[in-house]
């Protein structure tokens, strides 16, 4: 866990990835800070990240002992209390319609590895590790990728359809603008030019067509 320090002065407590122990390495560590950025856009509960800076001559001490190379990371805030989630009757009492939210940002953003990865604080549950998330965008992919199911969420999902039509709405209502923004903030040491231009593209159609197929799956009763 790291303290980082905000531009106006005022701190906060963050678990930093660095890109020696991060899932995918830099390409982990620009998708957990994407999907933070996108998630934001729709107003889903995933943990804000950001970029910070190790700078030489400050040592950090990873879990296994070793110590990460200086230079940029991405700083998760850290949720507090908080515990996992493992099942699905965890979460029987929080708001349907921010699980829709996070079921839209989980088909997005094409993250795998659900059925987990997800944590509670109080009435709010939050989704986490983004680092698998734009399969198909980092490989080039044509294909359109299935919506990801997540078995935490679908059965109160199956049962709102309005809730996941609003939360579609809500994909659908982000701007071209505001994703070009998000994409800009990776920087280029982990995503070049051309792939944030194939990121912006991308993202711009699945905006469209991950609404679209939400509504398909979940009509009007």
């Amino acid at each position: 866990m790291v303290q980082v320090t905000r531009v106006d002065g005022t701190t906060y407590e963050a678990h930093a990835k660095f890109a020696e122990k991060a899932e995918n390495g830099n390409r982990g560590l620009a998708s957990e800070l994407l999907a933070s950025l996108l998630a934001g856009l729709v107003r889903a509960n995933v943990p804000r990240a950001e970029v910070v800076e190790l700078p030489p001559g400050q040592l950090i001490a990873l879990g296994d002992g070793s110590h990460p190379a200086v230079g940029l990371a991405v700083a998760c805030e850290t949720i507090d209390p908080w515990v996992d989630i493992n099942a699905a009757g965890a979460i029987l009492d929080v708001s349907v319609d921010d699980l829709a939210l996070l079921s839209v940002v989980q088909c997005w953003t094409e993250v795998q590895d659900r059925g987990h990865n997800m944590i509670r604080s109080r009435d709010k549950v939050y989704a986490i590790d983004f680092a698998s998330a734009f399969g198909s965008i980092w490989t080039g992919s044509a294909a359109v990728p299935p919506l990801v199911e997540d078995s935490l969420i679908q059965n109160r999902l199956a049962a709102a359809p309005l809730a996941m039509r609003a939360a579609a709405d809500c994909l659908e209502s982000v701007s071209n603008d505001a994703i070009d923004q998000a994409v800009a903030e990776v920087p280029n040491e982990w995503m070049d030019p051309s792939q944030k231009g194939a990121f912006c593209a991308r993202l711009k159609t699945t905006r469209q067509s991950v609404a679209e197929r939400l509504r398909s799956k979940y009509p009007i009763p």
